[in-house]
C-alpha cells in the first residue's frame, strides 16, 4: 500500500501478504481475488490513516529464471554466507498504442529505503499472517496429495514427512 503526496513520491507504509495461488518455483502468481483483497484493504487504510492509500503493485522474485535486464544477480560472500539482494522499480509503458500487440518499454523509477524505527500497525499486522500463509500454502498442497486414488503407502509417508520438514521450516 502507498501514500500518495503531490511531488509524485510514493511512500510505501504498508503491505498485504498474499497466498500464491501458483507454487511452481519459476513463478509467482496470485489470484484476482487476492488483488481485489489488497484493494480492499487500501481503502480501509484510507479511513484508519486519514491519508489517500492504494495498491502499487506487488511485489515478486524470480529466483529461478533471468528477469529484464538480463544478468545474474545472486551472490555470496563465503565467509559470511550473506546473499546479494536486488531490487529494482520499473514502469511498463506500452510504447504501441494504436498496434494489436502492445511493445512494452521499461521505464527505471529511483527507489529510496529510507530507515525508520517504527514499523506501522498495519504493516506489523500483515507480516505476523505470513507464517500462517505459509503453512496453509504447504497442507493445501498435501491435501491434494491425499485425494490421489493410486498412491501408495510409501509415497503417502513420503509426503506426509515432506509436509512435516516443511512445516518446521517456514522461516526459512
Amino acid at each position: 500500500m502507498l501514500q500518495v503526496d503531490c511531488e509524485r513520491t510514493l511512500h510505501i507504509s504498508a503491505v498485504v501478504m498474499l497466498r500464491r495461488s501458483d507454487k511452481r518455483k519459476d513463478r509467482v502468481e496470485i489470484s484476482p481475488e487476492q488483488l481485489t483483497k489488497a484493494a480492499i484493504q487500501a481503502d480501509k487504510l484510507t479511513h484508519e490513516l486519514g491519508q489517500p492509500m492504494r495498491v502499487l503493485g506487488w511485489y515478486h522474485s524470480h529466483p529461478h529464471i533471468t528477469v529484464w535486464p538480463s544478468h545474474i544477480v545472486f551472490s555470496e560472500d563465503k565467509s559470511t554466507k550473506e546473499q546479494q539482494i536486488q531490487v529494482t522499480c520499473f514502469q511498463s509503458l506500452n510504447q504501441n498504442l494504436e498496434a494489436e500487440s502492445a511493445q512494452f518499454l521499461r521505464n527505471e523509477v529511483p527507489l529510496y529505503v529510507v530507515p525508520t524505527d517504527k514499523l506501522s500497525k498495519p504493516c506489523l499486522e500483515s507480516m505476523v499472517e505470513l507464517p500462517e500463509i505459509l503453512f496453509q500454502e504447504e497442507k493445501d498442497s498435501f491435501d491434494a496429495t491425499t485425494r490421489l486414488a493410486y498412491l501408495s503407502v510409501l509415497a503417502a509417508l513420503n509426503n506426509e514427512a515432506g509436509k512435516l520438514y516443511r512445516a518446521c521450516h517456514t522461516d526459512r
